[in-house]
């Protein structure tokens, strides 16, 4: 209840959750694709809340951490970890099975025709590749559930949001993987969406819009549009970018994973194969992770990478 009082997204979640606006999802809800592991997920008429199973093992890293993942978000008002609104159990007695359900906020927050491009972000490079192929399509991008670290160097090189934004970014999020790592927590991402707004609730606009690679290498957009036109301000969780008509959302998202004795064999045995102990694998200790993470948001978020040009046949030039 405190943590839904602090979130002004999470006061509309009986709305968000109303019956009727819900009913179809509902009835197609067993057919939606869950996550990496297969959880259930279901997403709110709205976009607005997501409904995901959790394992028990998470559930009990939930119930650990919740007085200070309290503190931290009344410490941090401006927090970027998604927050968790409520948790559930559901108990069958025939067959007797147990369900632990969490209630959350959607980073997305719109419908997936608005997403250009969705990242899972964990500042490794070791297996963090999506794109295999030389050439892509824009359209082709967009259809790929998760893009990862080498496949944001390629394609985007870093978020392009205003200087106030991004140094606040920076901070903000270096306090929240501290605080996750002083719960022993590791493994988590930041879920970064490129995402196009128009026409989102605006009814008569319509968009046509291409992408292009550039002389510096980056995507860009060119954009026409007809209707009225939709004006957002910029927040720590969505915001405008500076190279294209596009908007960026992002949260940090799966950091109820312990590093527990599991975890530490999977380090040892992934550095003894790869015959490095230095291999940049993306499970690390916590506190290593914390740093990891931090320097690689203030790379993407602040640098000017100066990485080698896209070809231009990297990406045909269609219509999304």
């Amino acid at each position: 209840e405190r943590i839904i009082q602090l979130d002004e997204n999470g006061r509309g979640i009986s709305t968000s959750l109303d019956l009727k606006d819900n009913f179809n999802r509902i009835l197609k809800s067993g057919i939606n694709g869950g996550g990496r592991s297969g959880e259930f997920f279901f997403f709110s008429s709205d976009n607005k809340i997501i409904i995901k199973t959790i394992s028990t093992a998470e559930l009990n890293v939930l119930l650990r951490i919740l007085p200070a993942y309290l503190e931290h978000f009344k410490a941090n008002p401006d927090s970027v970890i998604a927050k968790i609104y409520g948790v559930f159990t559901f108990e069958a007695r025939s067959p007797n099975e147990k369900y632990h359900l969490i209630l959350m906020k959607n980073i997305n927050g719109l419908p997936s025709i608005h997403v250009k491009r969705k990242y899972d972000l964990k500042g490794s490079t070791v297996g963090r590749r999506a794109v295999k192929q030389k050439e892509v399509s824009a359209y082709e991008l967009q259809l790929m559930s998760n893009l990862k670290d080498l496949d944001f160097e390629r394609f985007e090189q870093r978020v392009h949001a205003s200087p106030e934004i991004s140094r606040r970014l920076i901070e903000v999020m270096k306090k929240d993987a501290d605080f996750l790592a002083s719960q022993n927590l590791i493994d988590y991402s930041l879920a970064l969406y490129v995402v196009d707004k128009g026409g989102y609730k605006g009814g008569s606009i319509s968009l046509t819009q291409s992408l292009l690679v550039t002389d510096d290498g980056l995507l860009n957009s060119s954009t026409s549009s007809k209707g009225s036109v939709i004006e957002y301000v910029d927040t720590l969780t969505s915001m405008k970018s500076t190279h294209e008509d596009l908007y960026y959302h992002l949260g940090i998202i799966d950091y109820l994973i312990p590093f527990n004795c599991r975890k530490k064999l999977e380090v040892f045995t992934r550095k003894l194969l790869a015959c490095n102990p230095k291999h940049n694998i993306s499970v690390q200790r916590p506190a290593f992770y914390a740093e990891r993470f931090g320097k690689f948001m203030e790379k993407i978020f602040t640098a000017d990478v100066s990485l080698s040009r896209v070809s231009a046949d990297t990406l045909s030039n269609k219509h999304l």
